[in-house]
C-alpha cells in the first residue's frame, strides 16, 4: 500500500516575503518576567509600515496560571491592534485587586530595533496597571436638586483679595482643617478659609456661616468644586491655611462671580468702556463681579446692588478702589467678562457646613 502524501506546507502570508520572515507570536503567555529595580526610560515604539489586521486573541482565564502577571510577552503590532476587551477579567481583577473586574490600562515597551529591519516586530513587555476607581456620575435632575450651589466645572481664573486675617497664619502639622471649617460656621464666619499645598490651593467662601461657593486653582487652571478636600492635623503632607474677613456683602459678591454665568462674556476690552458698563450695571442694581484677564495678571471689580466694593488684582491683591483693574483694560489682550444679576433671597444659595464635612 503506498504511503499517504505529505501535507502541503502552508504558504507565508504575502505581508511577510523576505528572508527575514518574522515567526508568527506565540498566544500562550509565558511566565511572568521578574520586575526590576530601576526600570529603564521606556523606548519609543517601532511599529511596522503596514501593519496586518491583526486581532489580539488571549486564552481564557480558566488557562491562565494563578499569581498576578506583572508582564507578559505579547507583539507591538498585535497589541496596537488588540481590542483591550479580548484581556480576560481574571487578569484584570489580578492586577486592579478588585472583585468583578475593575478599570486597568495596559502599558507596552518595546526594545529598540535595528534600522535595517525589513518589518519590524518586536516582543513587548505588556503590563496592566490599575486605575483609580471612579465614582458613577450622579443623575443631571438629582444632583441639581441635591447640590444647592453651581455645579463642578472648569471656570476663568477668579482671584481672591487679601484682607484683614481672623487667625494668623496657620499649618496644618498641628491644625485640623475639617474641624477649622466646623469653627467658622460655627462663628458665622463671613469670609474664606483657603488651603494651600500639594501644587493647588483650595477656597471656601462663607456668608455668615454658611458656605456659598468651593473652588480650586493649580497648574490645570480654576475649578468650581463639589467638595473641599481639607487636611488633617499631622498628616504628611503639611498645607497653609489662611482665614481672611470679608464683610458679607463682598462675600456675596465673590460668590456670585464664582457661580453664576457670565452675563457677558470674554468682551474685547478694546470696545468697551468701563465706566459706562459699570453705569449699566448699577442702573440695574446688579450684584457680583466684573473680572478683566490678561496674560499676564486678572483683576476683579465687586459691586453689590450696583454700589462699587472695590477691585483688585492677582498681583496686588489688597482690595482698594477701580483704578488698578481699569488700567489692566489697556492691554492688548485684556478680555472682560461679567457674572451679575439682581440679588435676591431667594437668589442666594447656601451650603450648610455641617453638610459639607458629612
Amino acid at each position: 500500500m503506498p504511503p499517504a502524501p505529505a501535507p502541503p506546507a502552508t504558504s507565508i502570508p504575502s505581508t511577510i516575503t523576505s528572508e527575514h520572515a518574522v515567526p508568527a507570536p506565540s498566544l500562550t503567555p509565558p511566565a511572568p518576567i521578574p520586575a526590576q529595580a530601576d526600570e529603564p526610560e521606556l523606548p519609543p515604539l517601532h511599529l511596522p509600515v503596514t501593519c496586518a489586521s491583526l486581532r489580539l486573541e488571549l486564552p481564557e482565564p480558566v488557562a491562565v496560571a494563578a499569581g498576578a502577571p506583572s508582564g507578559r510577552h505579547l507583539s507591538v503590532a498585535g497589541f496596537v491592534a488588540a481590542e483591550l476587551r479580548s484581556i480576560p477579567t481574571q487578569w484584570i481583577e489580578e492586577a486592579t485587586g478588585r472583585r468583578g473586574g475593575g478599570a486597568a490600562a495596559a502599558v507596552a515597551a518595546a526594545p529598540a530595533l535595528p534600522v535595517h529591519t525589513p518589518r519590524p516586530v518586536a516582543s513587548a513587555r505588556v503590563h496592566l496597571v490599575a486605575l483609580p476607581e471612579l465614582e458613577a456620575e450622579p443623575d443631571t435632575a438629582e444632583r441639581l436638586h441635591d447640590w444647592p450651589l453651581a455645579p463642578a466645572a472648569i471656570i476663568r481664573p477668579c482671584p481672591l483679595p487679601d484682607t484683614e486675617l481672623l487667625f494668623g497664619p496657620l499649618r496644618s502639622s498641628y491644625v485640623d482643617g475639617p474641624s477649622l471649617l466646623r469653627e467658622l460656621g460655627g462663628r458665622a464666619h463671613s469670609g474664606a478659609l483657603i488651603t494651600a499645598g500639594g501644587g493647588r490651593a483650595q477656597a471656601a467662601i462663607l456668608h455668615r456661616g454658611s458656605v456659598l461657593a468651593l473652588l480650586s486653582a493649580g497648574r490645570s487652571g480654576t475649578r468650581r468644586l463639589e467638595g473641599l478636600r481639607l487636611p488633617l492635623a499631622g498628616q504628611r503632607e503639611e498645607h497653609d491655611l489662611t482665614v481672611p474677613r470679608y464683610a458679607p456683602e463682598v462675600a456675596v459678591a465673590l460668590s456670585r462671580l464664582v457661580n453664576l454665568t457670565a452675563r457677558f462674556r470674554r468682551m474685547h476690552a478694546s470696545f468697551v468702556r468701563l465706566p459706562q458698563l459699570l453705569e449699566h450695571l448699577a442702573e440695574g442694581r446688579m450684584t457680583g463681579g466684573v473680572r478683566v484677564t490678561t496674560g499676564a495678571d486678572a483683576g476683579v471689580l465687586l459691586f453689590s446692588e450696583g454700589e462699587m466694593l472695590g477691585g483688585y488684582t492677582a498681583r496686588h491683591p489688597a482690595l482698594d478702589g477701580p483704578e488698578l483693574v481699569a488700567r489692566l483694560c489697556a492691554a492688548e489682550d485684556a478680555e472682560i467678562d461679567v457674572h451679575a444679576a439682581p440679588l435676591a433671597d431667594s437668589d442666594l444659595p447656601a451650603l450648610e457646613v455641617a453638610r459639607l464635612l458629612g
